[in-house]
């Protein structure tokens, strides 16, 4: 039997090929010189790794599929690319321990929510999700070996997964997100001093580059807390209310007067109490150089991704204006897009290091089959068969005692 894995021979009686020129298209053309056969050479992982590179470009660039294929319709792109639709990307196990990741999470226009965990602006491992949670980031914490530092934005359930997953990890928040999170309750226009004066201890933050930085900040906070503390102990009775605010329960016989002042005061105090505000000045983590913010981990790969998310599910074969492909269902459509610009500063042209999957696409048993909805519910997430693989992928006390430190302790993976 002729061997068809081999072309340089002949399929007709296994002579040697010679070769005869070339085709019109510039392929080596080979010629039998036992029976006169003439034959060209294929290679199948040439083409598609050409369709591939082409599709990406699509992807993750501004192009039309019709300029790409150069016609009005890009139909020849969509019949030749439409495979690539089936082609999970992964993200290869190293095995490697590393000392600061940032972690951050955010939601599509889908209803899916995608969290990362980065490395110097490089994706290195993520998960799929309704919304965030314990059991999500838990997820994904366990799918990598405890990093000396991690500088997250304290969202739903991360601290919880933190305390389980990597309890001797030192912890950095977030500044941005905590200066956030002030403002979400003092707000830029406070109209009481104390208001005012919180704010703008909260825009210090991101403006605090050294111990020295830090200690000046802790003095101010210290002042204000000694003028207006005071404010957010006051309580207000209902018999003697002329208005009851629109958010205390029926039943409630009194509630604090400042509830938002007092709420964020409280976001600064937990922060400090955990040992979680200014980690990233502790001399011992000096040589890491630790990050003060999350700022960066939504890089420019992460940015294209979410350009993708105002098409929505209801859409779902429709982008840059046309239709993606005709065999794949919306959800996988969703994912596979959005994951490709995450890894894309990776090796993610080499088929070798991705997979199909020819079932709905979902990190853990959790995800639904379609956009999450208010009622989706939640159960504890863990791996699912023919899920992306994993990839192995203190403030210090309140001054003048600036001191903590913790060694690597390598989980096994």
């Amino acid at each position: 039997m002729p061997n068809p894995s081999n072309t340089t021979r002949c399929l007709l009686c296994e002579t040697q090929l010679v070769k005869n020129g070339r085709t019109a298209a510039g392929t080596q053309r080979w010629k039998c010189p036992q029976c006169g056969a003439s034959s060209s050479r294929k290679r199948d992982d040439v083409t598609r790794k050409a369709q591939l590179n082409q599709f990406l470009d699509w992807l993750l660039g501004k192009h039309r599929q019709s300029e790409i294929d150069g016609n009005q319709t890009g139909r020849s792109f969509r019949r030749r690319t439409a495979w690539c639709w089936e082609l999970r990307p992964r993200i290869p196990a190293t095995g490697e321990i590393h000392d600061v990741v940032q972690v951050d999470g955010f939601n599509l226009r889908s209803g899916w929510c995608v969290l990362t965990a980065r490395l110097r602006g490089k994706v290195i491992a993520y998960q799929w999700c309704a919304r965030e949670s314990q059991a999500a980031w838990g997820a994904l914490f366990q799918r990598l070996p405890a990093p000396t530092v991690v500088v997250c934005d304290g969202g739903p359930g991360m601290h919880a997964a933190l305390k389980e997953q990597w309890p001797n990890t030192r912890v950095q928040r977030c500044l941005v997100h905590l200066q956030r999170n002030v403002r979400k309750y003092v707000t830029t226009r406070s109209k009481t001093i104390a208001g005012k004066a919180l704010w703008g201890l909260a825009l210090k933050l991101t403006r605090v580059k050294t111990p020295d930085d830090a200690e000046e900040w802790m003095r101010l906070l210290l002042g204000w807390e000694a003028e207006s503390l005071h404010l957010t102990k006051e309580r207000t009775y209902r018999k003697h209310a002329d208005e009851v605010p629109s958010w205390a329960r029926p039943g409630q016989t009194w509630w604090y007067t400042h509830q938002r002042l007092r709420s964020g005061h409280q976001v600064l105090r937990r922060v400090i109490r955990a040992g979680h505000l200014f980690t990233f000045l502790d001399p011992r983590l000096a040589t890491l150089q630790v990050p003060s913010s999350t700022k960066g981990s939504r890089a420019a790969p992460t940015r294209r991704c979410g350009s993708y998310s105002s098409i929505t599910t209801a859409c779902p074969r429709r982008i840059n204006g046309v239709r993606s492909s005709g065999g794949s269902t919306s959800t996988q459509n969703t994912q596979t897009r959005e994951e490709w610009p995450l890894i894309s500063s990776g090796n993610h042209r080499d088929l070798s290091a991705h997979n199909n999957a020819n079932r709905i696409p979902g990190p853990c048993s959790t995800t639904p089959r379609s956009a999450p909805t208010k009622d989706s519910g939640s159960v504890k997430d863990g791996p699912a068969e023919g899920d992306t693989p994993n990839a192995i992928h203190t403030f210090w006390p309140i001054p003048p005692d600036w001191r903590g430190h913790r060694g690597i302790h390598h989980r096994p993976t």
